[in-house]
């Protein structure tokens, strides 16, 4: 009986999201509150379109319709917005699996060429080289932000004349 409880809360959780996502968790607690992403307007789908053109909001926004003059703020703030920022993230998955696109094969790739370059000093471009090994330090993880607590002591000096 549990479990048909379940099977027709996550219905109605499917129903409420409008999705097709195959949402399977053991247990949904009561007081979970469903929030649905807004439709995205017109301009945010084609910021969006644009965006994954090249990666650069501003001109993504111009192409986009919005004023030149606005159009470095409106970047911001649509890249900064949840459910735009989810958007490209599944935009972006899409292209991958569409394109066969996988992580490991990108950097087994990278690592071929960086091979490649190393192998034949004379001919090697150092830019290309660096931008391989930034490449795959950015896909291993090894950019992400690292957050450091220091404390500093500082004397005061209340004796001052």
């Amino acid at each position: 009986m549990e479990n048909d409880k379940t099977k027709s809360r996550l219905q109605e959780l499917k129903d409420q999201l409008n999705t097709e996502t195959d949402i399977t968790p053991t247990i949904i607690p009561e007081e979970v509150e469903v929030i649905k992403a807004p439709v995205l307007t017109d301009k945010q789908s084609r910021f969006i379109d644009e965006y994954l053109v090249d990666f650069n909001g501003l001109q993504a926004a111009i192409r986009a319709g919005y004023s030149e003059n606005t159009a470095g703020a409106i970047a911001y703030e649509n890249l900064n917005k949840p459910y735009l920022k989810a958007e490209i993230t599944k935009r972006k998955q899409e292209f991958a699996i569409k394109n066969g696109i996988q992580r490991e094969l990108i950097l087994e790739e990278l690592f071929i060429l960086l091979n490649d370059a190393k192998a034949d000093p004379e001919g090697m471009d150092r830019a290309s080289v660096l931008k391989a090994l930034d490449m795959m330090n950015k896909m291993s993880g090894y950019y992400s932000q690292v957050v450091t607590n220091v404390n500093i002591e500082v004397p005061l000096f209340n004796d001052i004349d």
